[in-house]
């Protein structure tokens, strides 16, 4: 299993608002775009006061080949989403993982 993690650090005082829209509109419209086989949203906990709010979002797809094909990728639809909404007030990077 490939593991698509795409980490986004918001501005504090964004979080909120931004965790709802993120919730209820933007994750619902990825997965339903893409061979994801399931996902998971996490929240960092041990952040740097003053540093804005770090999330993980995470993306499954069955193989390398899946993950591969699926476009835009998860990674740029939100980067170039934030970018547009957001321009400076976010961090966002990604990681791709395998499975062991």
């Amino acid at each position: 299993m490939i593991v698509n993690n795409i980490t986004i650090n918001i501005e504090k005082e964004l979080e909120e608002k931004w965790l709802i829209w993120m919730k209820e509109q933007i994750i619902p419209q990825i997965l339903n775009s893409s061979a994801i086989k399931s996902h998971s949203s996490l929240k960092l906990l041990n952040e740097i006061e003053g540093q804005g709010a770090t999330y993980s979002f995470q993306f499954h797809y069955p193989s390398l080949a899946e993950y591969e094909s699926s476009e835009p990728s998860p990674a740029a639809f939100l980067y170039n989403l934030h970018y547009r909404l957001y321009k400076d007030r976010f961090v966002l990077f990604e990681t791709l993982l395998e499975q062991l």
